[in-house]
């Protein structure tokens, strides 16, 4: 049988090290700073690299003095990140607009977690390619946070040290609690984990708490 290959013979000098190509120094100008510097919704201490045209990135931006104001679509929900709180709303077919540059889907405020505590600043605190988190910085130790997961059926906060506060803004309000009519001009309370509301538009939403058994008070165009 024929013998077997000789094993490679060593480089005669190392493929890394020796004397460098050249010893001058490089005297490249410095950039200048982007006019477009990350706004305060970024945070104190931003990581770089940031991302860019994430598809949450409208919450970050300046658009004409409106700071992160603008509609991000997670999709089946529409949401806002506005100084209040999270604004979140699920547009029907009826509310979307076909044309030939595509389908428009509207934000139609219909619901808010916010809360009683007006909010000092917002910034964010976790992002990836799927989600992002805000928080509402209300005091020292206080605030709230709302994940925004993309795909997610959910609007969902975090309270810690506030007082937890969900408005109706827009659908026409509150039709009925867990089945019950809420009177014109009056309210209806009803304790548990679990709450079933109807808006004036005909959607239905589904309010979850996971803290101990709660009484909320809902009216027509209220906050609970």
């Amino acid at each position: 049988p024929p013998s077997p290959p000789s094993p490679p013979a060593a480089p005669a000098a190392p493929l890394f090290g020796g004397e460098p190509l050249g010893s001058s120094k490089l005297h490249f100008p410095a950039a200048a700073p982007h006019q477009q510097q990350p706004t305060k919704i970024w945070g104190d201490k931003p990581h770089a690299p940031l991302p860019t045209n994430a598809w949450w990135q409208n919450i970050v931006l300046d658009d004409g003095g409106k700071l992160g104001e603008e509609s991000i679509y997670p999709m089946p929900l529409v949401v806002k990140t506005l100084p209040d709180g999270l604004h979140a709303c699920s547009p029907t077919d009826a509310e979307k607009t076909a044309s030939v540059g595509g389908i428009t889907i509207p934000m139609i405020d219909a619901l808010s977690l916010a809360s009683k505590e007006t909010p000092s600043g917002r910034a964010i605190i976790a992002h990836d390619p799927l989600s992002v988190t805000m928080r509402w910085t209300v005091g020292s130790g206080a605030h709230f946070d709302a994940p925004i997961v993309r795909g997610a059926p959910y609007a969902s906060a975090v309270y810690q040290k506030v007082t937890p506060q969900l408005r109706f803004l827009g659908g026409g309000g509150v039709k009925s609690l867990d089945g019950n009519a809420i009177p014109e001009g009056g309210q209806l309370s009803a304790k548990g984990r679990r709450f079933s509301l109807e808006l004036g538009n005909g959607q239905k939403w589904t309010l979850y708490t996971n803290a101990s058994p709660t009484t909320p008070r809902i009216g027509p165009l209220s906050e609970a």
